[in-house]
């Protein structure tokens, strides 16, 4: 069984908000799903490092690439590309719970703040 904040089985995820009243909600896909005109969905690609600066997979690598070529390619706008580097005693931890609270922590809470923006 894979941890919960291992990303071997996909590194790639779509994120779906919704404004249930009276909080805001996070809805976690795998994969790249496409995304409706007009909705604020995201997509988050996560590329992990070892300490020596070595990246864990390569494969991590090409699915970001791939996202945000694909992104870049649906829309006549572009895309934006934000990129989060975690510090000292932080993580990619991310459980990717199927849908949780804006304000529960779901996973590192660096990297959840940064989902948030």
């Amino acid at each position: 069984m894979t941890a919960p904040h291992s990303y071997a089985t996909g590194s790639v995820f779509t994120v779906k908000p919704t404004w249930e009243q009276p909080a805001r909600r996070f809805e976690v896909v795998p994969g790249p799903a496409d995304t409706p005109p007009n909705e604020p969905w995201f997509h988050v690609a996560v590329v992990q490092f070892e300490d020596n600066g070595i990246v864990t997979s390569p494969s991590q690598v090409n699915d970001a690439v791939a996202t945000i070529l694909s992104a870049r390619r649906s829309t006549p706008d572009g895309a934006i590309v934000v990129v989060f580097i975690h510090g000292w005693h932080h993580s990619a931890a991310w459980n990717r719970t199927t849908s949780t609270l804006a304000t529960t922590a779901d996973g590192d809470d660096h990297f959840h703040s940064f989902r948030l923006v």
